[in-house]
């Protein structure tokens, strides 16, 4: 794949985009009855790396493009693919941000997943690496679209004719599994947009509360959002009561961890996460302590864009 530039903007706006939007459903599916010497045609038709293997509509296994042809050079009797088909592995929900999938691929080194209903683990699609970046560009596409059809809105706190006007708005994030997490930063978009913020700043802070709200989930265990807003200006305060960072220089290093090319065609380097809410703003403090917690600081200005 030729190598692709993506301005931060457009990074920006891939956290709206949903898995379901980018998500391929027009794909073969297989039993686990189906038995090994069978699966070639699958294969074949979905050109993709992994296969779902479904009980009616209920996803129960997958199994890969490699464990077929290990079992096709390994001179093994046929056998039902459930008998060799990968029973634990990991899912999305349609309503998870495509941002999620990204990592999942990534950390997991898959190049698939498969898009389940969260209740009944019914099967809905499979996100693939290799239409990943073809699914995102045509979400953009409409959405830009969509955007500029939309009317245009003053800021909210710029309408109001007293000397000062302040907003707050808190948000509390419970312990819950990383699989739910993002739904405090949709509802903070949610009311972002509600109170009339551009849709350049509300994606700033809807990407900084995003990777705070998982930071919270994956090693605090919770935290709470606080947002200030007034006239020119976003503060955000994300705190928790978490074991604290040793190291909050290394953890800020954008080496810190990595990324495949893959990653970094989609606009993604190394280091997401604290990287990503430092480059979504103006000004950003950290303080952590170990035993104590963490407070993050985020502030964006607001006022060329709400003027």
């Amino acid at each position: 794949m030729d190598h692709i530039r993506i301005s931060q903007s457009v990074t920006e706006r891939i956290y709206e985009i949903r898995v379901e939007k980018i998500m391929k459903t027009n794909i073969a599916r297989v039993t686990p009855s189906t038995m090994m010497s069978e699966l070639e045609y699958a294969i074949k038709e979905n050109n993709y790396s992994c296969i779902p293997v479904l009980d009616g509509d209920k996803l129960v296994g997958q199994i890969s493009i490699a464990e077929y042809v290990d079992w096709l050079t390994s001179d093994k009797k046929d056998v039902p693919i459930e008998e060799l088909m990968n029973t634990e592995y990991k899912t999305l929900h349609i309503d998870e941000p495509v941002i999620a999938a990204i990592r999942e691929l990534d950390i997991s080194g898959l190049r698939g997943l498969s898009v389940v209903e969260q209740s009944t683990r019914k099967f809905l699609g499979l996100i693939c690496r290799c239409t990943m970046m073809e699914g995102v560009l045509a979400e953009l596409d409409i959405s830009d679209k969509s955007e500029n059809e939309k009317r245009k809105r003053d800021c909210l706190l710029h309408n109001i004719e007293s000397e000062s006007a302040i907003m707050t708005l808190n948000y509390n994030v419970k312990a819950k599994p990383l699989e739910h997490g993002g739904e405090i930063s949709s509802s903070i978009r949610a009311d972002l947009y509600r109170l009339g913020l551009p849709g350049s700043i509300v994606r700033r802070a809807a990407i900084a509360a995003y990777e705070a709200e998982m930071n919270l989930l994956s090693y605090a265990g919770g935290g709470t959002f606080t947002i200030i807003l007034k006239a020119g200006s976003l503060n955000m305060k994300i705190e928790d009561n978490g074991p604290g960072m040793p190291d909050v220089e290394k953890a800020m290093e954008p080496g810190y961890s990595t990324a495949p090319d893959w990653v970094r065609e989609l606009g993604f380097g190394a280091g997401m996460g604290l990287q990503n809410i430092k480059n979504c703003s103006d000004n950003f403090t950290i303080s952590s302590k170990v035993g104590e917690g963490t407070l993050l600081v985020v502030d964006i200005n607001t006022e060329e864009k709400c003027a």
